[in-house]
């Protein structure tokens, strides 16, 4: 099994953790890609998940488990732009 290189969490307000993505790529540009391809192919899925959050974030997992450094960050409506762009 590969290694987890990344984490994306979509946040509410206060910081809880709505929900999670698990990557094994080697760059964050690779997973935030990734990860916009997922929630656009499967909106139905993802909708409650997009309601609630208010940041999303990119987290590197160098031991690939725990969550190191915030390496991405991005509002909810950022990201629903880059949703609906790409």
């Amino acid at each position: 099994m590969k290694k987890q290189t990344f984490i994306m969490c979509f946040e509410k307000i206060d910081g809880y953790t709505v929900n999670f993505e698990r990557w094994t790529f080697k760059r964050v540009d690779t997973c935030i890609k990734k990860t916009i391809e997922l929630y656009r192919l499967y909106p139905k899925i993802y909708a409650d998940t997009l309601r609630q959050t208010k940041k999303i974030t990119a987290y590197s997992t160098p031991d690939g488990y725990n969550r190191q450094a915030e390496v991405w960050t991005a509002t909810i409506d950022e990201f629903k732009m880059l949703i609906t762009n790409q």
